[in-house]
């Protein structure tokens, strides 16, 4: 605040001001804010309940869902940690460009878009009975779709 910046001036007891500037939403940490963000959504230690896992004691649809695939492919033992490291080196190469500040909210938009797209589950189920092709909407390509209007995703 341009208070800050004159001489002498003093904030008050109950202020505190934190310059989130200073922090990078992406960085090589492991508990960088986009890991923070991802293990949340993903519900890595089982503990958020964020969503309810999909299978085919309570979906039809469970053997052809994307949802179901991105993240199962997120939390895979095996490829996960590397595709979750992809994912965040592309997050940082668009951070390095600096032709877009990412903020949290930007970040925690494209992993949303990323992992699940814009449909729900009822949606999802309906294009599907109308044979819809959804192939855009698995993670490895809907990380790089250029027709989408959220600022990061472009």
């Amino acid at each position: 605040h341009h208070y800050l910046s004159y001489e002498g001036y003093q904030t008050h007891e109950s202020l505190v001001f934190v310059n989130l500037n200073l922090r990078s939403v992406v960085d090589d940490t492991t508990d960088s804010i986009f890991d923070l963000l991802l293990n949340k959504f993903l519900d890595l230690d089982r503990t958020a309940y964020f969503w309810n896992d999909c299978t085919p004691e309570n979906c039809d649809y469970s053997d052809r869902c994307y949802i179901k695939y991105n993240v199962d492919v997120f939390r895979d033992p095996i490829k996960g940690p590397e595709v979750r490291r992809r994912l965040k080196r592309l997050i940082v190469a668009v951070h390095f460009r600096k032709n877009r500040h990412i903020t949290i909210r930007d970040l925690r938009s494209i992993l949303s878009f990323i992992l699940f797209n814009k449909s729900s589950c009822e949606q999802l189920q309906c294009d599907l009975d109308r044979e819809k092709h959804l192939i855009k909407r698995f993670y490895y390509n809907s990380a790089f779709s250029g027709q989408e209007s959220d600022r990061i995703a472009q």
